[in-house]
């Protein structure tokens, strides 16, 4: 069981999206909507490779940072955007297919600055580990 939670550093974060015919058609649709939180949460955890591990790890960072104790969905999704540099604004139907790599490159400046975190056996980015905990917030029943 342990061995398949075990997976490589670079596979963290999902390498690419697969697009589907609906959403290739559906983007060239321009017109604005005010997204949920729930919407927006279930959009950017989707740039996580294993949710089911993901789960686990921001259940932890949650636990081991003060900070993050308490913060409400809501809170969460902006600290997230925020590490990588984009709004609520930034937000829409399609964008999980072209923002991935602007969460793939916060994460890389992050270790190229060290902002890192250390939990349960993984080194993650800030930016990972904030996806994960939130991650775990959208999962938790009082969501």
């Amino acid at each position: 069981m342990e061995k398949e939670m075990l997976k490589s550093r670079r596979s963290f974060l999902k390498t690419g999206i697969i697009l589907s015919g609906t959403a290739l058609v559906g983007a060239s649709l321009t017109f604005s909507f005010n997204p949920s939180n729930k919407f927006i949460a279930r959009q950017l955890t989707g740039y996580l490779q294993y949710h089911h591990l993901a789960n686990v790890i921001g259940d932890s960072v949650i636990r081991n940072d003060t900070n993050l104790q308490g913060l409400s969905l809501q809170q969460m999704i902006d600290l997230v955007l925020e590490e990588a540099g984009l709004g609520r604004s930034d937000v829409s139907l399609f964008s999980l297919f072209n923002q991935l790599e602007t969460f793939r490159n916060a994460a890389r400046e992050d270790f190229m600055n060290e902002n890192i975190i250390l939990v349960d056996g993984w080194v993650l980015s800030s930016t990972e580990a904030h996806l994960c905990a939130l991650l775990h917030l959208y999962l938790s029943p009082s969501a």
